[in-house]
């Protein structure tokens, strides 16, 4: 489907207007790609003020037939959002091998950050003729399975130390608006994220196993020792810290992103000072009418939180259940990110 076609699809499904405004120029002239642009919403003012915008990356494994336009998909997510009061962004980023080599790691990082400094020029809808009703200063990064991955990495010191990588491997230096950038992460919202790139590489993960072999430009049988090496830079879960507050969220029926992924990275980042709570789905108002299947209801689900990070365990839920507005492992994860956007945002007010 032509870009065009599906944009108007996805307005007429989601009841909004959007405009797909290109980031590539913060690229150099030999790597830019037409996959470089983000779906901004057009809309107004909400109840007199600007919209916090969820910027949501999409999965896929990093690779080019898996790409933003699934129409659908998309006006869904879009329309849960905006009725949640979130101005929803979708970001489409490089991906191989249509866009190879320069889409392998760190291309698609570098679209993501490069992103949020276009979000933040304040006449990104001014020059669609549309006035500026988006708060680029208060982000949540929602991302999906490899989207999740650059979510949490653009959440660690990984991103913020990057400066020598965006110079030598995508081609220009890296400036101090970049990490402004970043600071305007409030949350990362990561559902079943690639977060321990190592151990997807050695399970071989997607399709056809070669997913974070292609993602972090590895020859095959490369050593041990390269692989690890491209992962300290990559993986969240090799990050010496995570900086900004995340939301992470598995499922035990997930074949794509098996849990022991994610566990991995909460062994990292998030074993101290631990709370674990089970919240019972049938308590929750047409949970149960939702979610039956063969086996009966789903009777809970497993939340191991501290004070501003949170990992939600769905003993049922698969891949893409995970991130489907529709089902009850999605709706409860973004109650959750909701109330603690609240708290953080009332904490930065004192």
């Amino acid at each position: 489907m032509e870009r065009a076609a599906w944009i108007a699809q996805v307005e007429q499904d989601c009841g909004v207007g959007f405009v797909a405004s290109s980031y590539a120029y913060y690229s150099h002239p030999a790597q830019r790609s037409g996959s470089q642009f983000v779906l901004v919403p057009k809309l107004p003012l909400h109840r007199g003020r600007r919209w916090n915008v969820v910027l949501v990356v999409h999965g896929g494994f990093w690779k080019s037939k898996w790409s933003l336009m699934n129409a659908l998909r998309t006006a869904r997510l879009a329309r849960f959002l905006l009725d949640a009061g979130y101005a929803p962004v979708f970001l489409e980023y490089r991906r191989r091998p249509d866009d190879a080599p320069n889409a392998a790691f760190p291309g698609p990082n570098a679209d993501l950050i490069n992103a949020l400094r276009h979000l933040r020029r304040s006449k990104l809808l001014e020059e669609h003729g549309i006035p500026n009703s988006l708060n680029a200063e208060h982000v949540i990064l929602l991302g999906h399975s490899a989207g999740g991955s650059l979510a949490l990495w653009a959440g660690t010191t990984s991103a913020m130390c990057s400066y020598e990588m965006e110079k030598t491997a995508v081609g220009s230096a890296f400036p101090f608006e970049a990490v402004a950038a970043l600071r305007c992460i409030k949350l990362i919202v990561a559902v079943a994220p690639v977060a321990n790139l190592e151990m997807a590489y050695y399970l071989r993960l997607s399709d056809q196993g070669d997913a974070v072999q292609h993602y972090l430009d590895l020859e095959d049988g490369v050593s041990p020792s390269r692989v690890s090496e491209r992962c300290r830079m990559a993986s969240p879960a090799h990050a010496m810290t995570v900086w900004a507050p995340f939301i992470v969220t598995s499922g035990g029926r997930d074949t794509d992103v098996p849990e022991q992924v994610i566990e991995s990275f909460y062994a990292t980042h998030m074993r101290s000072e631990n709370s674990v709570q089970y919240i019972e789905l049938d308590s929750i108002a047409g949970a149960s009418a939702q979610h039956r299947d063969d086996d009966g209801p789903v009777e809970f689900y497993e939340v191991s939180k501290n004070a501003s990070n949170a990992w939600l365990r769905f003993p049922r839920a698969d891949h893409f259940e995970l991130f489907d507005p529709d089902h009850i492992s999605f709706q409860e994860t973004w109650r959750m990110a909701m109330e603690t956007d609240l708290a953080l945002s009332l904490m930065e007010l004192g």
